[in-house]
């Protein structure tokens, strides 16, 4: 297999990232079996967006709006969105806080700037 973005003399070798599941276990079955060394994994981690919403933290976000969490005056409290999504406190606040720093990151991003004290 060779990368179309190398010329054949380059040779230098070249990382492909792909998402685990069928299509990746295809992929390295699918490869070629030269005279060189054999394709090596250099690492299996859960990718994780520093942008996109999980599933979880969004079906967070949408229940506390819904409640009233982030409304003013505010309806509906940690406990309530906790007991809807039936984790505890902490975890709750966990999700809407990294799912809002998402948002945040989204809106502002390298912009944003912390005020620094006199």
């Amino acid at each position: 297999m060779s990368c179309p973005l190398q010329t054949r003399e380059e040779g230098a070798p070249w990382r492909v990232v792909l998402l685990r599941g069928a299509r990746t276990k295809a992929f390295l079955q699918d490869l070629p079996r030269g005279s060189g060394p054999p394709p090596a994994i250099v690492r299996l981690r859960p990718y994780r967006s520093k942008t996109t919403l999980t599933l979880r933290q969004d079906r967070a976000l949408r229940i506390a709006y819904d409640l009233g969490y982030f409304a003013y005056p505010r309806r509906g409290s940690l406990g309530d969105v906790a007991r809807m999504l039936g984790t505890s406190r902490s975890t709750t606040l966990e999700l809407l806080r990294r799912a809002t720093a998402k948002l945040a990151g989204l809106r502002y991003g390298d912009e944003l700037h912390f005020r620094r004290p006199l």
